[in-house]
């Protein structure tokens, strides 16, 4: 709580001191989408940004007649206002009015589940680059109610309190340069399970970049062994925890259904004991400062491609390591799931699988049975995991 109080705070220093007109962070803007009230803790969403200090600041929607949510801003004209809605697919104009008469008018805003996407250069690969992207770009303009956000790349040493970007309708325009595993994910989610409700989809994600970039300062201190691409004159996104300043901690603020992450080829060479530390501690840091409990998160393992050496096992079962395995000696991270995707190599052999589809596929199934797949006993999440292997001299006994 301690944290999620600091990220709160560190994004509401964003204009200073604050003086003059209300003014509100990056992340909030026309055609967005906010998270509404889940059966997850703290759920409830915040708005925030700054105005004049001691000036009264309300937040109304257009669709809730007078009623009205209102904050004063600190000395430092720091506000942020607390709405606890439960609709699912509402779509309403919210604006935010200091006594000065100043005001800022977000349009078109939706109230559904909000999905951030993180890792390296495989979340990041977009819809125009996948088997059957112009099918999939087509198809695009029957999901108006997904909604897309593209952080800017960006690296800091100290954690930003904003970030650049702007939110976009999903169509067969907007959709081309967007994470295809991203999208994809929340495409068969909408077929799956939430159907037409809204989706906003968070693409932050630099290729080339190890966990550490993208780990906080306090999740790094659990994990000490020294990494070993920290040579002079590596680029600076690869950085400690410069990644996480820039891009993760901006948005913390921000109300959340779930995470997918895609990374991992980076840290090859490191190991299984190294990567399993490091992404255990950045899934626990991410939730401890969105302070939303433990919202669902799902890893992507990594498929084969040439050149890989042997360590590359050891990150897959390190990414299979944090996941909570019931009935085994496997004690990992509760509602945490993992797609696992050694099949979908490219046959061409590079790093980058084309077939992006069967991977959203797969990452939409795990996310659905960490978010409370006992709901749906007919449905099959993934292949058989490995209980046990014993050794009988002739034979070897899988269960």
């Amino acid at each position: 709580m301690c944290q999620a109080l600091l990220a709160l705070l560190t994004a509401l220093a964003f204009l200073g001191c604050g003086h003059g007109a209300v003014q509100l962070p990056n992340i909030f803007g026309d055609d967005m989408v906010l998270q509404t009230s889940t059966e997850y803790e703290n759920h409830q969403s915040y708005v925030w940004g700054t105005a004049s200090p001691g000036e009264h600041v309300t937040l109304a929607r257009s669709i809730d007649g007078e009623h009205a949510y209102t904050d004063i801003a600190d000395d430092k004209g720091r506000w942020n206002i607390a709405i606890n809605f439960t609709e699912v697919g509402v779509m309403a104009n919210i604006t935010i009015t200091g006594q000065t008469g100043t005001a800022v008018t977000l349009h078109n805003v939706l109230w559904g589940n909000v999905i951030l996407c993180s890792g390296q250069s495989n979340m990041v690969r977009p819809v125009d680059y996948i088997y059957n992207a112009t099918a999939t770009m087509a198809e695009a303009d029957g999901y108006p109610n997904i909604r897309l956000f593209k952080v800017a790349q960006a690296s800091s040493t100290v954690p930003r309190d904003d970030l650049n970007g702007t939110w976009q309708i999903n169509s067969a325009k907007t959709v081309p340069g967007f994470s295809a595993v991203c999208y994809l994910t929340a495409l068969w989610m909408s077929r799956y399970h939430w159907g037409k409700s809204p989706i906003g989809l968070i693409q932050s994600a630099v290729g080339g970049t190890p966990i550490q970039a993208w780990s906080s300062p306090e999740a790094l201190k659990a994990c000490p062994q020294p990494r070993q691409d920290s040579r002079k004159g590596a680029d600076v996104s690869a950085s400690d925890s410069v990644l996480y300043n820039a891009m993760i901690s901006p948005l913390t603020p921000l109300a959340i259904r779930a995470a997918l992450w895609y990374q991992g080829e980076a840290n090859v060479p490191q190991g299984r004991d190294s990567y399993r530390c490091h992404l255990t501690h950045l899934i626990q840091s991410w939730r401890d400062v969105w302070s939303k409990g433990d919202f669902p998160w799902v890893n992507t393992q990594l498929a084969p491609y040439r050149g890989g050496s042997a360590s590359i096992s050891a990150v897959r079962l390190a990414e299979t390591d944090v996941v909570s395995h019931p009935g085994t000696p496997v004690i990992g991270l509760e509602a945490v799931g993992t797609a696992v995707i050694i099949d979908l190599g490219d046959p061409s052999g590079i790093v980058h699988p084309h077939n992006k589809t069967e991977v959203g596929r797969r990452m939409a199934l795990q996310l659905i049975r960490v978010a409370g797949g006992w709901k749906y006993p007919n449905i099959s999440f993934s292949g058989p995991s490995l209980k046990s292997a014993t050794n009988t001299g002739y034979v070897l006994l899988v269960t």
